[in-house]
């Protein structure tokens, strides 16, 4: 081998060397890049396996939540079976109380018509009993009092459009020429003075063949308040009461009887 041929190899050799060395350092660089890479890679691998084990109790969390859920779910269908058990009895009861609601009432009602009846009645016999009380004894005080000569009890008159209808009327033609208008009342009311004073005016159009007469009123009570008793006297209406069970005229000192007659 000459000594060209020589330096030929060696330089070759020279540059077979180099590039190799420049392999090796961009091998090593490329081994620590992977190294860098590897540590990354693990370490993103642990913090995987971190939100894994996490997202795993997350899971055991949610699958715990879901059981209590599905168990209040049950306590509360079974809560709403009870309630609608309780609706039924409910509604049960309320249509047996509406029934039996019913069934008072109707007795209810039937009594109260009963008891109106009896009342009714009752009253019928205590109006019975007052007129009974007062006729004789009005009878007496129209005659012995008055000085009239007739007396009747119970006297309708339908003249000149005028229905009228008068417990006890006395009246006599002689030279005395009056009338005496006679209400039994058992207790007297305000709508029994107005009867009285309608009666009085009403009277002359109804009785006209005793229109020129003196008209008097007399209210004959088994029992009055204070004030109607006042009220009857202050309107000049004679007023008689029960004493001693029997019918007597009530009459103060001040007391003037008022002519009704329109003569």
């Amino acid at each position: 081998m000459t000594d060209a041929e020589l330096k030929a190899l060696v330089a070759g050799l020279a540059v077979v060397q180099a590039e190799t060395s420049q392999q090796i350092k961009q091998t090593d660089k490329a081994v620590k890049e992977l190294a860098e890479q590897q540590k990354e890679t693990d370490k993103q691998l642990k913090e995987t396996d971190k939100a894994v084990r996490e997202l795993a109790g997350q899971q055991k969390e949610t699958d715990k939540a879901v059981r209590e859920l599905a168990e209040q779910q049950k306590e509360t269908d079974k809560a709403v079976r009870e309630l609608a058990g309780q609706q039924k009895e409910t509604d049960k009861a309320v249509k047996e109380l509406a029934e039996q609601q019913k069934k008072t009432d109707r007795q209810l009602n039937k009594r109260i018509k009963e008891l109106g009846t009896q009342i009714g009645g009752l009253g019928v016999k205590f109006g019975s009993f007052a007129e009974g009380m007062a006729f004789p004894a009005m009878e007496r005080i129209l005659r012995a009092r008055f000085g009239m000569e007739v007396i009747s009890t119970n006297v309708k008159s339908k003249q000149n459009n005028e229905n009228m209808e008068i417990d006890m009327l006395g009246y006599t033609n002689t030279t005395i020429n009056t009338a005496y208008i006679v209400e039994i009342k058992s207790h007297l009311r305000e709508d029994g003075v107005q009867q009285m004073l309608k009666n009085l005016v009403k009277f002359p159009l109804a009785f006209p063949e005793h229109a020129e007469k003196s008209l008097y009123g007399i209210i004959a009570a088994v029992s009055a308040p204070k004030e109607l008793k006042n009220r009857v006297l202050n309107q000049g209406i004679y007023l008689a009461l029960v004493h001693d069970e029997e019918f007597k005229l009530h009459q103060p000192s001040k007391f003037s009887p008022q002519n009704f007659s329109r003569a």
